[in-house]
């Protein structure tokens, strides 16, 4: 699927269109990541980018992907007041920075993840991989266990969540969940986990079955690993740019 037509880049286009260089939005999603690597590098992106709001989608590779699992979610709720302080936020980058240097100098044979490229590699069962961002090299090493829809994917996809939704609240942020349009297996595990979250701590959830609804039927079509494509991206993008203008409108 051409670049353009991704979701992060379609909703750059509606954003323009209402105030052209206002916003700006920063892809930071590597496909094949669980919600545990999303949170664990949630306040390392704050510390870098300094957002505004911060569109949370992922879940469905707990299914398999069980790297970086925590028990525990108590910390996230107080490392957000911490992120308050610049101070604090540039010992978060430095410490992360340091960890990636470790890594590579340890290893540095692996191969590069193009985070621009049409249809990125993506982290998988069995695969190393590393990416650059930012000039920071990053490697991931999966830890797989085999596909399975339950409990666990469920409980720690709500705990996950939980915890960025408590991070972005301490840290002044503005947090939204983004529902996968579809609503079968791993879709509806995931999406079931987001709108308890969102229940239970205010969070804001984009549906985004309502923007596929939108899509005339002939063009609802998805590719590799059920990833919407053009027409469905452009409609949910539409969904978000609505919300994060409104909310702008407000302030």
């Amino acid at each position: 699927m051409p670049s353009e037509d991704a979701y992060p880049a379609q909703l750059q286009v509606f954003l323009d269109e209402k105030e052209a260089g206002a916003y700006s939005v920063i892809n930071l999603g590597v496909p094949g990541m669980n919600t545990s690597q999303v949170l664990h590098r949630l306040p390392v992106y704050v510390g870098l980018y300094h957002p505004e709001t911060v569109l949370i989608w992922c879940g469905i590779n707990n299914a398999w992907n069980v790297t970086e699992a925590s028990e525990s979610s108590g910390w996230a709720f107080l490392d957000g007041v911490a992120s308050r302080s610049r101070l604090y936020r540039l010992l978060r980058v430095w410490i992360h920075d340091r960890q990636l240097e470790r890594t590579v100098a340890h290893d540095g044979k692996m191969g590069r993840l193009d985070l621009t490229a049409d249809v990125p590699i993506a982290v998988g069962p069995n695969v190393q991989t590393s990416f650059e961002r930012e000039g920071r090299i990053e490697t991931i090493v999966p830890e797989t266990r085999e596909f399975a829809l339950d409990s666990t994917m469920r409980s720690r996809a709500i705990r996950d969540y939980a915890a960025m939704a408590d991070y972005a609240r301490a840290a002044g942020l503005s947090l939204v969940f983004v529902t996968y349009p579809i609503e079968l297996g791993v879709f509806k595990v995931a999406n079931e986990a987001m709108r308890t979250v969102a229940a239970n701590t205010g969070a804001t959830l984009v549906n985004s079955s309502a923007s596929l609804a939108r899509v005339p039927k002939d063009r609802q079509m998805f590719i590799w690993a059920a990833h919407p494509t053009g027409p469905i991206y452009r409609e949910i993008a539409r969904d978000v740019a609505a919300l994060i203008e409104s909310r702008a409108a407000t302030r």
